[in-house]
């Protein structure tokens, strides 16, 4: 949590030397009062007591303060360390990888250290790059530039596409665009009604 037991016992120690030099200073103040008092000169006027009262108050402030910064000092030396990772150690070999190691000549030493600080790196030689680069996506599908709904439909090849009163519109087996759609209703409903019976025709 923080700093040795040597540090822990010089923070008490100071502690104590500041609450001592206070009670030292407020037992001397009180000594010279009662002196005073003693002496003839009476009681301490309002003005004389409210200074008095003042000065201790400003005392106790700053001895306050100094243990503030006194504090602030300590937790930051505490924390200019937190935080930093310890050195890691490198990993140990095995002895199964000690005897591989014993085996090679020094130019296969040489090429497994690079080959492994490849692998580490993740560097890709250029042959390979240009083997992941250069394949053709056998996924891409073929752009289509409509810019309206007739040239779209014309650009899938749906037939139709012209508009509902041109000739050749009509679906095959059918004369009309409504006869198509019923057409459709007719072989798609059944399906529907049984798969979301929840749902009105208007949907």
């Amino acid at each position: 949590m923080g700093g040795t037991a040597g540090q822990r016992r010089a923070e008490k120690v100071d502690r104590e030397g500041v609450k001592a030099d206070v009670a030292a200073k407020s037992k001397t103040k009180a000594e010279d009062d009662a002196y005073w008092a003693a002496a003839g000169e009476g009681s301490k006027s309002k003005a004389q007591a409210k200074r008095d009262t003042a000065d201790a108050n400003a005392d106790a402030a700053a001895a306050s303060k100094a243990e503030a910064k006194r504090l602030a000092k300590v937790e930051e030396e505490e924390m200019a360390s937190f935080g930093k990772k310890p050195a890691t150690k490198a990993k140990k070999m095995t002895k199964a990888e000690l005897a591989a190691f014993a085996e090679m000549d020094a130019k296969e030493r040489i090429k497994a250290k690079f080959a492994k600080a490849k692998e580490t790196k993740k560097e890709v030689s250029e042959e390979d790059y240009a083997a992941m680069v250069d394949v053709k996506n056998d996924n891409a599908t073929e752009k289509i530039d409509a810019s309206g709904i007739d040239e779209a439909l014309a650009s899938l090849g749906v037939n139709g596409a012209a508009g509902p009163h041109t000739p050749g519109h009509a679906l095959p087996g059918t004369k009309n665009t409504k006869a198509a759609y019923a057409a459709f209703e007719e072989q798609e409903m059944p399906g529907l009604k049984e798969d979301r019976p929840g749902l009105k025709m208007s949907q």
